[in-house]
């Protein structure tokens, strides 16, 4: 068995979260597929959360591409740099939203432009989007309607957080595409491997802690610049 490198459930109750580990997971052989030669276990684990939801974002709701033009929100973290450099690998233009901190690390992911949201360097809402992937999330449907163009799609990893988008969506043009999937299967992650192969994915680990500095681990994650994935490797 391999040790998994990160493992966390939040149970949401007061006064705070408690935050639980395991070094091992049980899942079904038809939702493995194994990690290429070329791409280390720590790799594989900074890629594989966020690659996934990227893949079912841009590709199965959002359906993009060559020469569409895409808003990612978070762009550096570990959902957003894989959302980049998918919608690059897709042929897509890309513009950012990241910390001042980032913008040169997210236009070396093939970003096009960056905009540095504690600049206030947010895009002028000229409705030139065709898909925005608000990986964060820090907007609404309503907010970015002024962005999307006229059959635009905003996705969110939070659903739950907009109904109203989804309401108000119902009666305009532009779509509201929702993300709300706790499990994957065969042909997803066929489809991870293939592009992981095809150079699309690369990994992007900002940090690895050993499990004794858990604590320090997410505090690395409240904090702005982060650049992908934030590991915990059990071995240490």
């Amino acid at each position: 068995m391999v040790p998994v490198a990160i493992g966390l459930i939040y149970l949401l109750r007061d006064p705070a979260p408690e935050v639980f580990h395991a070094d091992y997971v049980v899942i079904q052989e038809n939702k493995l597929v194994r990690i290429p030669d070329s791409m280390s276990l720590q790799g594989a684990a900074s890629l594989v959360g966020g690659a996934l939801t990227s893949i079912t974002a841009l590709e199965r709701i959002a359906d993009v591409k060559p020469g569409q033009q895409i808003l990612v929100t978070g762009a550096t973290g570990s959902v957003g740099v894989t959302a980049v450099q998918l919608a690059v690998h897709l042929g897509a233009q890309v513009c950012g939203i990241c910390h001042s901190s980032q913008v040169d690390f997210l236009l070396r992911q093939g970003a096009t432009t960056a905009c540095a949201y504690d600049r206030n360097e947010l895009p002028q809402p000229a409705r030139q989007f065709d898909v925005v992937f608000d990986t964060v999330p820090s907007l609404s449907f309503s907010t970015c309607a002024n962005y999307l163009n006229q059959q635009g799609t905003y996705i969110t990893t939070m659903p739950h957080l907009d109904i109203l988008g989804f309401i108000s969506s119902l009666f305009s043009r532009k779509k509201w595409g929702y993300l709300m999937e706790a499990d994957t299967d065969a042909r997803r992650m066929s489809r991870f491997l293939g592009l992981i192969e095809a150079g699309a994915f690369r990994e992007v680990i900002d940090c690895i802690y050993p499990l004794a500095e858990a604590g320090d681990a997410f505090q690395r994650q409240l904090k702005p610049g982060k650049q992908g994935k934030i590991l915990i490797d059990f071995n240490e």
